[in-house]
C-alpha cells in the first residue's frame, strides 16, 4: 500500500513539475515579446539625419525660408521656382505605415510628381448644394456642409466612415473578451491544470486594442480633411484676389490670412466631426447590444443598467441643446476679435512698405495689445465654457458607474451575478463615460467651426454676387447697344 502511495505521490509530483515548466515558458515567451518590442522602439527611434542627408534633404538655414523676405524681394518667376523646389522635396515624404513607425519619414527615391491642378470656377463647384448664409439654422447649415462634402469625396469618405464604425466596436468587444478573460480566471482557480482560453483571451484583448490603433492610422491616411483644407484655401485665394480695389477695405489681408489658416481648418474639422459621431454610434450601439447579453439572465439589473444608459444620452442631448446657443455666441465673438487682432497687426505692418509711415512703436503695440488682449480672454471664455460642458457630462456618467457598480457589487455578493459580468458591465460604464465626453466635445466641435464656416460663406457669397453684378452689367450695356 506504501509502495502504491509513493509511486502515486512522486507521479503526481511530476505532472506537478512538467505543469511548472509549461507556465514557465508562457511566462519566459511574454517577456521575450515585451523585450522584443521594446528593442524595436529603441531601433525606431535613432537618429535618421544620415538617410536625410544622403537623399538630399537637409533643411537649409531658416533665413531662406522665410516666405515674406522671399515673396518681397523676388519677382513672380523666382517666387515659382521656390515653391517647385518644395515640390520636388515632397516627392520624398513617406506616409506607409512601417516607414513612419520605423522613425523613416523620408524616403531615399523619388515618390510620384506633386501636382496641383487648376481649379473649377468658385460657381460651379459651389452649385446649389453648399451651405449658405441664410440657412435657417446651424443644424441645416452643418448637414448641408457634410452632404455637400461627402458627395465630393464619397470614396474615401465611405472608407473613413467604415473604418470609424470599426473603433467604435472595439470597446464593446474588449468588454466582452474581459468578461470571458475572468470567466476563464474563476474557472481555473484553484485547479491545477493549465487552462490556455486564459491566454487565449489575453492575447484578443492586446489584438482588438492594436486592430483598433491600425485602423485609427488606417483612418487618418483616407479621410478628406488635408486635400480639403488645401482646395478651400486655394478657392478662397481666388475669392482674396477677385476683390476690387474699391472693396479692399472690406476684406483687410489680416482678416483673409485668419480665414486661410484658421477658419478653414476649423470647418473642415466640422466636418470631420461627421465620422466622430458615425464611430460615436456604433460605440453605442455595440455597448447596448453587450450590456443586454451580460444582463440576459438577471431582468433587474438589465432594466437598471438599459434605464440608467437611456438617463444619460438624454442629460446629455438636454446639456447640449441648453449650452448650445450661449456657446455658438461666444465662439462668434471669438472668432471676431482673433479676425480684429491679426488684422490691426498685419495693417500696422502693411504701411510700412506702401506709405513709409511707421506707427508709433509705443502707441502701436498698446492697441495691438489691447485688441489681442479681448481676444484672449474672448478665448479662455469659450475654452473654460468647453470644458465645463463635457466636464458636465463626465460627471453625470461618474454618478451613474458608482451607482451600478454598488448595484451589481452587492448583486456578486449575494450570488445574483458573476464577478466576470461586474467587470464587463463596469468596463462598458467606463467606455460609456468616455462616449458622452466625446458627444459634449463634438458640439463645441461643430459649433466653432459652424462660427468659421459663416466667415467663408460670407466670402463665396461675396464673389458669387459680384459675378452676377458683372454680368448683369454686360448683359445691360449689350441691350443698349
Amino acid at each position: 500500500m506504501s509502495a502504491n502511495h509513493t509511486e502515486a505521490s512522486a507521479a503526481s509530483q511530476e505532472a506537478h513539475i512538467s505543469r511548472d515548466w509549461s507556465v514557465m515558458w508562457v511566462e519566459l515567451g511574454s517577456v521575450l515579446l515585451v523585450s522584443l518590442m521594446c528593442f524595436l522602439m529603441s531601433w525606431a527611434c535613432r537618429n535618421t539625419g544620415a538617410s536625410r542627408r544622403s537623399a538630399g534633404l537637409e533643411r537649409a538655414s531658416s533665413s531662406a525660408f522665410v516666405m515674406d523676405e522671399v515673396c518681397s524681394e523676388a519677382s513672380a518667376d523666382d517666387i515659382k521656382t521656390f515653391v517647385e523646389g518644395g515640390l520636388l522635396t515632397e516627392r520624398h515624404m513617406a506616409m506607409d505605415w512601417w516607414s513612419l513607425y520605423t522613425n523613416r519619414p523620408w524616403l531615399a527615391e523619388e515618390g510620384p510628381t506633386v501636382d496641383v491642378p487648376f481649379l473649377s470656377s468658385n460657381a460651379e463647384w459651389l452649385g446649389d448644394s453648399f451651405p449658405s448664409p441664410d440657412d435657417a439654422s446651424i443644424a441645416c447649415s452643418v448637414g448641408r456642409l457634410w452632404s455637400f462634402l461627402w458627395s465630393k469625396n464619397r470614396s474615401n469618405s465611405v472608407r473613413a466612415a467604415c473604418l470609424k464604425a470599426f473603433r467604435g466596436l472595439c470597446p464593446a468587444a474588449a468588454a466582452e473578451v474581459l468578461s470571458l478573460f475572468i470567466s476563464g480566471l474563476n474557472d481555473a482557480a484553484g485547479s491545477q491544470d493549465t487552462t490556455w482560453s486564459v491566454q487565449v483571451w489575453a492575447l484578443v484583448y492586446m489584438l482588438i486594442y492594436m486592430a483598433d490603433d491600425r485602423a485609427n492610422f488606417m483612418y487618418w491616411t483616407v479621410v478628406p480633411g488635408s486635400g480639403i483644407r488645401q482646395e478651400l484655401r486655394q478657392r478662397l485665394q481666388h475669392v482674396f484676389l477677385s476683390v476690387e480695389e474699391a472693396e479692399q477695405p472690406t476684406w483687410p489681408i489680416g482678416r483673409c490670412a485668419t480665414i486661410l489658416n484658421v477658419d478653414v481648418p476649423n470647418t473642415v474639422k466640422c466636418w470631420t466631426a461627421l465620422f466622430e459621431l458615425i464611430q460615436l454610434c456604433a460605440s453605442s450601439l455595440a455597448l447596448l447590444a453587450v450590456t443586454i447579453k451580460q444582463t440576459c439572465n438577471d431582468p433587474q439589473t438589465m432594466v437598471i443598467c438599459l434605464s440608467t444608459f437611456a438617463i444619460l444620452y438624454a442629460s446629455t442631448v438636454v446639456n447640449i441643446v441648453m449650452r448650445r446657443p450661449n456657446l455658438l455666441d461666444l465662439a462668434i465673438r471669438k472668432r471676431d476679435w482673433r479676425h480684429t487682432a491679426t488684422s490691426i497687426a498685419c495693417l500696422q505692418i502693411e504701411k510700412i512698405p506702401t506709405t513709409g509711415q511707421r506707427c508709433d512703436p509705443n502707441l502701436g503695440p498698446k492697441i495691438y495689445g489691447e485688441a489681442a488682449e479681448v481676444y484672449r480672454r474672448r478665448g479662455n471664455h469659450f475654452k473654460f465654457t468647453q470644458v465645463i460642458s463635457a466636464l458636465t457630462a463626465s460627471e453625470m456618467s461618474l454618478v451613474a458607474k458608482f451607482a451600478l457598480m454598488m448595484i451589481v457589487g452587492r448583486q456578486a455578493i449575494l450570488g445574483n451575478a458573476q464577478v466576470a459580468q461586474v467587470v464587463a458591465l463596469i468596463s462598458i460604464l467606463e467606455s460609456l463615460r468616455k462616449s458622452l465626453r466625446v458627444a459634449a466635445d463634438l458640439q463645441l466641435t461643430v459649433i466653432e467651426g459652424y462660427a468659421s464656416l459663416l466667415s467663408i460663406l460670407s466670402a463665396f457669397k461675396h464673389q458669387l454676387e459680384a459675378n452676377i453684378e458683372l454680368c448683369s452689367s454686360g448683359e445691360s450695356s449689350s441691350d443698349r447697344s
